[in-house]
């Protein structure tokens, strides 16, 4: 083998050595994050989906009171108007 295939040999394990120790860093980081912003690992990811869940939910109950809120002024507006009317 050559020099230069020695030397391609060499960029590619260390490419490959970087690359584990990436990924290996980059899920130790996740998993020390999350275990520091809860007790636990699935409570510290999945948080940012329950989060997002009770904001929906909160706006969910403010459209559906809103909108109730609109049918009973409505609706005892038109029985109002139609009793006049007699």
């Amino acid at each position: 083998m050559g020099e230069r295939e020695k030397g391609l040999s060499k960029v590619k394990e260390r490419h490959k050595f970087l690359q584990g120790n990436l990924f290996e860093r980059m899920n130790k980081a996740s998993t020390c994050y999350a275990t520091s912003q809860e007790k636990n690992f699935a409570d510290g990811f999945f948080a940012g989906f329950q989060l997002v869940a009770e904001k929906m939910a909160f706006h969910v109950n403010w459209v559906l009171s809103y909108l109730s809120f609109f049918f009973a002024i409505s609706s005892s507006f038109i029985f109002s108007f139609f009793f006049l009317t007699l």
